[in-house]
């Protein structure tokens, strides 16, 4: 299920949060959203199964999570910070790029 969490400068993150147990944030790369990422939405269900809280989400601009203007790094943290605010605070953190061609 879809949550939400608000940055304090207003922008709108869309999560999906599964599991229990220490957390562990996966950060998707430039392109996708959660719902066009199969490899990390599966790799996500997998580490919940084996009892960790696996938080994906859609990056600013992307998807769910609407954004006006420049995104730039602190507006990407301050997105990630918001979601580990609004549960707890996570234990690792997984990222993805796009593949070299």
């Amino acid at each position: 299920m879809t949550e939400y969490a608000t940055t304090r400068q207003g922008d709108r993150v869309a999560y999906d949060l599964r599991g229990t147990g220490p957390a562990l944030v996966f950060v998707t790369g430039a392109g996708p959203d959660r719902a066009d990422d199969p490899v990390t939405a599966e790799t996500a269900r997998l580490a919940a199964d084996a009892g960790l809280t696996t938080v994906t989400f859609d990056r600013l601009g992307r998807g769910e999570s609407p954004a006006e203007g420049r995104l730039d790094l602190d507006r990407e943290l301050a997105a990630v910070a918001a979601m580990i605010e609004s549960r707890a605070a996570p234990r690792c953190w997984s990222g993805t790029r796009p593949a070299a061609p």
